[in-house]
């Protein structure tokens, strides 16, 4: 399944853009799918199962909470920040790389919380400092 939708981007981001369909001999339309796709396909079934961790049971409110990023996941990452302080990232790697600070930062947010809704239900402990 597709949509469509109409967006407004900066000038700068569009100029990005179109230099990157230029020197890929790809339509700008097709980079920017290509980015928004990267950019969400690593949240993967976290993004679509978004239940609120007020709501989750207990079990899986813990699940949550001592969560952490896959291990393959968790490899590339350091594997692309490593490349990225040799100034050795292609395109295709930055946008993966950004992809994945994404997911990571999305999951450290959602740990956050269901800490935080664990030691309200007294499920656990607050972390120590």
């Amino acid at each position: 399944m597709s949509g469509q939708v109409t967006l407004t981007l900066r000038d700068e981001v569009l100029r990005r853009a179109e230099q990157l369909a230029l020197g890929s001999g790809r339509p700008v339309a097709d980079v920017l799918v290509h980015a928004i796709e990267t950019t969400f396909e690593p949240l993967g079934p976290l993004a679509e199962a978004m239940v609120p961790v007020g709501r989750l049971p207990d079990d899986e409110l813990l699940a949550v909470a001592n969560s952490m990023m896959p291990t393959a996941q968790g490899e590339r990452f350091n594997e692309l920040l490593a490349r990225q302080r040799e100034n050795e990232l292609t395109d295709a790697e930055r946008s993966e790389l950004m992809a994945l600070v994404q997911a990571h930062d999305v999951g450290l947010v959602r740990k956050s919380q269901a800490i935080a809704e664990a030691v309200r239900r007294g499920l656990r402990g607050p972390p120590e400092p």
